[in-house]
């Protein structure tokens, strides 16, 4: 039984942006209408759920501080089931249209999905990361990677920048920077892009060509030009910063939750990588090629 692991949503740094083909192009608030869902939510996180065809109860993840109580679930783990069985749809899908046989038993094709609340609630900041892995029985890993790279381009997507104009992304970036830390990155960003051109000899000697072919990596945060990006150019993490259980520190830990990205930049020796079992502050264990920012966003999911 072949085996893909893949994120198809990611923290703020992507760690996999698989190169497909083209972006397809939806308005949700203008295409017809196939269906619609309904449900009433009382009590929140602890409260229960009606729809047309769901009646559950909801109770707090242990890991928020909750009961967890038996038999009752949370919104993270109806997201993991919904968006698991819009994906293996999509993956069916797919297969037809490429003349790629799945297999007829439900049993040999098989997606797991886990949805991590990640940020820090104390700051009422927080988002999801989504990582699955999809198992079908009979087929090769390659044809299984085609599946799946076929299915990202027909599965649910939020609407990407790449889908705006150079006065709306204009608009949004000055909102943005309202917040202190976004425009210090911001300007970093720009500085880094500034810097880099006025190094860059260009032929016709203009540094409007130079800015051009220059790109932000996703994965190692570096300025880089396209003409010069080679195999061993980036050398990043893979997996996931977790906290780090053996050293001992988190035992006495008491200012609130201990995975949250806040943690990472103040203590980052204290977080380990999954990838390889280095350090938070360790260099990149995976050599590869510098990847840019719009690319990998633009085949987000």
């Amino acid at each position: 039984m072949s085996a893909l692991r893949l994120q198809p949503f990611l923290r703020t740094a992507m760690r996999t942006a698989p190169r497909i083909g083209a972006r397809r192009s939806l308005n949700t608030a203008s295409a017809p209408t196939l269906y619609s869902a309904h449900a009433k939510v009382v009590g929140a996180r602890k409260g229960h759920v009606d729809g047309e065809n769901l009646k559950v109860d909801l109770t707090m993840a242990k890991a928020l501080g909750g009961e967890g109580d038996q038999g009752k679930t949370n919104p993270e783990e109806l997201f993991a089931a919904g968006y698991g069985a819009c994906f293996q749809s999509a993956m069916n899908a797919s297969a037809a249209k490429m003349g790629i046989t799945m297999p007829t038993t439900i049993e040999d094709s098989v997606v797991e999905t886990t949805v991590h609340l990640v940020g820090d609630m104390k700051a009422l900041d927080m988002g999801l990361r989504v990582d699955m892995k999809v198992k079908v029985k009979g087929l090769a890993k390659e044809e299984l990677q085609k599946v799946v790279d076929e299915a990202k381009k027909v599965s649910l997507k939020m609407p990407t920048i790449e889908d705006i104009s150079d006065k709306q992304a204009r608009i949004i970036l000055h909102a943005l920077c309202k917040d202190a830390e976004i425009e210090s990155k911001a300007t970093e960003y720009l500085e880094s892009l500034h810097s880099h051109a006025k190094l860059t000899p260009d032929p016709q000697g203009t540094k409007r060509k130079a800015e051009e072919e220059l790109e932000i990596c996703v994965h190692c945060d570096a300025v880089f030009d396209m003409a010069e990006n080679h195999d061993e150019a980036c050398t990043w993490h893979q997996g996931d910063l977790d906290p780090d259980e053996r050293c001992g520190f988190w035992d006495d830990y008491d200012e609130g939750l201990v995975d949250t990205e806040e943690n990472r930049e103040v203590y980052p020796d204290m977080f380990v990588w999954s990838c390889c079992g280095r350090l938070g502050d360790e260099d990149g264990c995976r050599p590869q090629a510098h990847e840019a920012v719009y690319k990998a966003a633009r085949y987000r999911d």
